[in-house]
């Protein structure tokens, strides 16, 4: 877990962590089969069985030793912290406080007794202008030589801002706080709040037209039905940054998938060189196309609005017989559910190209791992991975269906140590002799080179 807040306010949060030593089996090992062991012996024992979670702070340094942690072949302790996954914290506990009864006084004297110096100097420079989380990145930029997430991380949970209505990240401070920060403020750089403005507006300037916007904003049209209201200023940005965040009509570019098919899920990101498979998001419109019929089509699972999922259009089926073949295996990997295999949501025929939908999985493929190295994996991950590939693998040929070439890259490895199949191939149909050497022979074959 990551966790934004420097080292010294761990023990304030809802999982507090503890300093020690974390050690790994082999290399790429779950988080559950780390072990951890805390500096201080004489502290208390987790009860047996308590898992730990391990906690870095977003530096270099943490992330370094979590690298090492990660690529070590097994028994080396490095240097870390964990948090035992006991009971939650009651939202009542004595030791907690409600900041919503603090005064003003008392929110800005407990901010400024527990945060660094860089995130009170930063809060003193929000005061000036809005603390929208887009805008205080900017000003932290433009104020700090060495500008880190935990000292925006302090600010936006000291108890100093509460949430307001708008886009994801938009804050307000608390009621007395801004002029009670504006008076820390040394007496020069509260004149200099111009200068403030340039600085901010100069990294926009620099960033104009070449990265994504972060800043919602209204622009005056006649058919407009939304209204501008009152705002304080933020940054001061030249003409010609103007000019390039100016919203022009873009000319649409083709979807790579038929009509049917780009009407419900929106393309992402191409994640082969060919173009069969790609990341798309499902907008959510009506499964049934005007031209498409009920036996072109068959879904099993509804994909929730917005979902991200891995769409891979096969080879066109002109004949009859191609088309029942994969329309009926489709229908079968839709009602297939097994946790080693990748689960299919959508499948069927556009025009003539067929489509498999299955959910994006959030890990690495078996092949990334085998390519370093000597290609082989350590021992114990061959013989996890291989007893779970033999698992899918049988409950694809029980329900009649064939996987095609077993390759390292149709294989994905999930950070809690779980391998899923991939990337089937419903246009094959099972032939006679898929008995036990048809599941083994390949499954040798992906682990172990």
């Amino acid at each position: 877990m990551l966790q934004p807040l420097p080292e010294q306010l761990w023990r304030d949060t809802a999982l507090p962590p503890v300093p020690g030593r974390l050690s790994a089996p082999h290399r790429a090992a779950p988080s559950a089969s780390l072990a951890f062991t805390p500096y201080d012996t004489a502290a208390p024992r987790a009860p047996e069985g308590t898992a730990h979670v391990p906690v870095l702070e977003p530096g270099p340094e943490w992330l370094a030793n979590w690298a090492a942690l990660v690529a070590s072949p097994g028994g080396t302790p490095y240097p870390g912290a964990a948090a035992a996954l006991h009971r939650p914290l009651p939202a009542d506990a004595d030791d907690r406080t409600d900041v919503a009864r603090l005064s003003p006084e008392e929110l800005v004297l407990r901010f400024r007794a527990s945060a660094s110096p860089q995130a009170y100097r930063l809060a003193g420079h929000l005061a000036l202008g809005r603390p929208d989380l887009p805008v205080m990145r900017l000003v932290q930029a433009a104020v700090e030589p060495d500008p880190r997430p935990q000292h925006l991380a302090e600010v936006i949970l000291g108890g100093l801002l509460t949430t307001v209505a708008g886009p994801p990240g938009s804050y307000a401070f608390r009621p007395g706080v801004r002029e009670l920060l504006l008076r820390g403020l040394p007496r020069t750089a509260r004149n200099r709040t111009h200068d403030l403005l340039l600085r901010t507006g100069g990294l926009i300037d620099d960033r104009a037209g070449r990265s994504p916007g972060e800043f919602r904003a209204l622009i005056p049209s006649r058919k407009g039905t939304e209204r501008a209201g009152p705002s304080e200023s933020f940054a001061t940005i030249s003409e010609e940054s103007v000019r390039q965040l100016t919203v022009r009509e873009r000319p649409s570019v083709p979807s790579p998938f038929p009509p049917g098919l780009g009407a419900r899920y929106r393309p992402t990101r191409r994640l082969t060189p060919s173009g069969r498979i790609w990341l798309a998001e499902d907008t959510g419109p009506d499964r049934t196309a005007p031209d498409r019929t009920p036996a072109d089509r068959t879904a099993a699972h509804p994909v929730p609005t917005n979902r991200t999922v891995a769409i891979r259009l096969h080879d066109p089926a002109t004949g009859p017989a191609a088309r029942q073949t994969f329309l009926r295996n489709a229908r079968r990997l839709t009602r297939l559910s097994h946790p080693n295999l990748v689960t299919v949501l959508d499948a069927g025929i556009e025009g003539d190209v067929p489509y498999v939908v299955m959910e994006h999985l959030d890990g690495i493929a078996l092949g990334a791992l085998t390519r370093s190295g000597d290609g082989r994996l350590p021992v114990p991950l061959t013989v996890s991975v291989g007893a779970q590939l033999a698992r899918a693998l049988t409950a694809l040929h029980r329900a009649g269906l064939a996987h095609g070439g077993l390759e390292a890259s149709r294989v994905v490895l999930l950070p809690d140590g779980t391998v899923r199949l991939s990337l089937f191939e419903p246009a094959l149909a099972l032939g006679p002799g898929g008995g036990a050497r048809r599941t083994c022979v390949p499954c040798a074959r992906c682990c172990c080179g």
